[in-house]
């Protein structure tokens, strides 16, 4: 379960939108269905109240952003991947938790510390926080396919969301 993860502080937006399948997340828009390039969007009220950041690895870990505090979560494809068919899981921070938690993070990235993201079924991903996370916007980059983008993405998910 543990990935690679690399937090940035910002992102390219020069990513093509497209419509997603079988997802439980809302595509974003549809300009050309037989697009390869698909994001799909969590909006603040289908993410999961499950969602949780902590301090370290574990379960009992000191909770440093909830799902309150996360505008949107996006999968997009990878602007900084030489691969087109590689995705990344974008999250958007709420204007209020964005100095908070670029002062939480500033500690981790100061102390080697590490950040673990936790869904709704458990960690979704783990890894060290080398610098300090700040403009609200971060990149949860682990080399996934759309598929494996997608059933991350649904691990934020709301229950009255999901699919079944």
């Amino acid at each position: 379960m543990l990935c690679c993860i690399f937090l940035i502080g910002s992102i390219l937006t020069s990513c093509v939108q497209g419509k997603a399948p079988n997802s439980s997340a809302i595509p974003t828009s549809s300009a050309d269905s037989s697009a390869l390039q698909k994001n799909i969007t969590l909006k603040k009220d289908q993410i999961s109240k499950d969602v949780v950041f902590r301090k370290t690895a574990a379960a009992d870990g000191e909770i440093v952003l909830t799902s309150d505090q996360i505008e949107k979560i996006e999968v997009k494809p990878s602007c900084t991947a030489q691969n087109s068919s590689i995705y990344d899981i974008t999250f958007y921070l709420t204007e209020a938790s964005c100095k908070q938690f670029a002062e939480a993070s500033r500690k981790m990235a100061e102390a080697n510390g590490e950040l673990s993201i936790w869904g709704k079924n458990g960690q979704v991903a783990s890894g060290k926080v080398a610098d300090p996370i700040e403009g609200g916007i971060f990149v949860l980059s682990g080399f996934y396919s759309f598929e494996e983008a997608t059933q991350r993405l649904d691990s934020f998910c709301s229950d009255a969301d999901a699919i079944g």
